[in-house]
């Protein structure tokens, strides 16, 4: 089944490379997906998974030192920021998140620095008809007035169509002709969970337009490799050049986000999903790290993930060679203060902490209390839902 995905998205990649979006590289592929290390910066900074919370992502952003205080404007200057994926499920606000980090990504740009975003499980998990299960009230609320709103958006005002992120909207919402799946579930869910459904469905505006042109599977910045949940020394031996296994990888969610491919191969899956590094790491772990790292072009000295939620605090494993930065910080999950990961030349690592980070005072006691009411809240959605059979 991997070998024919994979010569399915050659064969698909041959026919239509530059549609799966983004700026087009010398070689005509999408420079997003391109395999090629990045420059190390003078700072390279890593946040970790987001979950629909807009606060949690601005907390991060400000202790990174590149959002501002108070209004949604870029600071970091050269700065380079990567978000490891999750964006969405388990909060309410995954369409302003989604539009502020494309105006960041813009403004980054402009002055020199980047903010580069990855995929993560909950990115693939939404996109297919299974993607029901973490979503909130909240977010299904959002992008029903969403489409309600941006459905005409020649009567709106600058500032209303800024206002309900209409730059986001690319409509008629609706399932591909000849995908029976997609018109099956639509038909058994209820009116409200559509319009997300069918942004985020592949092919879908959200999907094709922004996550297929403007995210990536597996990205290395000067000698920092960021994936969402894992990368293998088998998901590079399978080509001669480790570049070329990753631009494939890439290419392949591109190509599936975008509709051009019905789904992704398991190898490629794997990155988002995969929890070998984010659990108990052994040494069997770190030997397979260290042969994927050796495998991967330039030098190459750690591996950040997202993924597998941390108790309180960024922690590392393999001598500093796997970092695993995902802390719940979504008050979907545990409602942890902010945290990130500097990355300097040299080597230097630093863990970034909000003032009281970790600690269980009243603050933060609030915090977990309302993650395990939204957690519930969850849990009572999905049972109390008429709930149809999803099928992949």
């Amino acid at each position: 089944q991997t070998a024919f995905w994979l010569v399915a998205v050659v064969c698909v990649a041959n026919v239509s490379i530059s549609s799966a979006g983004g700026v087009e590289g010398s070689d005509g592929v999408p420079a997003h997906v391109d395999g090629t290390p990045l420059p190390q910066p003078a700072r390279l900074v890593a946040i970790g998974d987001i979950h629909g919370d807009m606060q949690a992502l601005k907390g991060a952003l400000q202790l990174a030192g590149v959002l501002h205080s108070k209004r949604d404007q870029w600071t970091g200057g050269r700065t380079v920021v990567v978000q490891v994926g999750d964006q969405l499920d388990r909060g309410d606000d995954e369409l302003a998140i989604l539009a502020l980090i494309r105006k960041l990504q813009k403004q980054a740009q402009q002055a020199g620095g980047a903010f580069h975003v990855l995929f993560g499980n909950h990115e693939h998990l939404a996109s297919t008809t299974q993607g029901f299960r973490y979503a909130t009230e909240g977010t299904y609320r959002h992008f029903a007035e969403w489409e309600d709103v941006c459905r005409d958006k020649s009567r709106l005002s600058a500032k209303e169509y800024d206002l309900h992120h209409c730059a986001l909207y690319h409509g008629p919402l609706a399932c591909p002709a000849q995908d029976f799946q997609c018109h099956k579930t639509v038909q058994r869910v209820p009116k409200e969970m559509r319009p997300r459904f069918h942004a985020l469905y592949p092919g879908g505006c959200i999907a094709k337009e922004l996550l297929a042109k403007e995210r990536a599977a597996v990205l290395i910045v000067g000698d920092t490799l960021f994936v969402h949940a894992g990368l293998a020394f088998e998901h590079l031996s399978h080509h001669s050049r480790a570049e070329d296994a990753i631009r494939e990888l890439n290419l392949e969610m591109s190509l599936y986000f975008s509709g051009q491919i019905p789904q992704v191969s398991e190898r490629t899956s794997e990155v988002v999903w995969t929890r070998n590094y984010g659990q108990v790491v052994n040494e069997r772990n770190c030997y397979e790290l260290q042969r994927t790292l050796a495998a991967l072009p330039g030098n190459v000295s750690r591996i950040v993930v997202g993924h597998t939620i941390q108790p309180s605090h960024i922690t590392s494993a393999c001598n500093g060679a796997a970092w695993r930065i995902d802390i719940g910080m979504s008050r979907g999950t545990y409602g942890t203060r902010p945290q990130v990961l500097e990355i300097l030349p040299g080597g230097r690592v630093k863990v970034i902490k909000s003032g009281t980070a970790g600690r269980m005072g009243l603050g933060r006691l609030k915090q977990v209390a309302t993650a395990v009411i939204a957690q519930l809240q969850l849990v009572k959605n999905w049972f109390t839902r008429p709930a149809p059979t999803y099928e992949l």
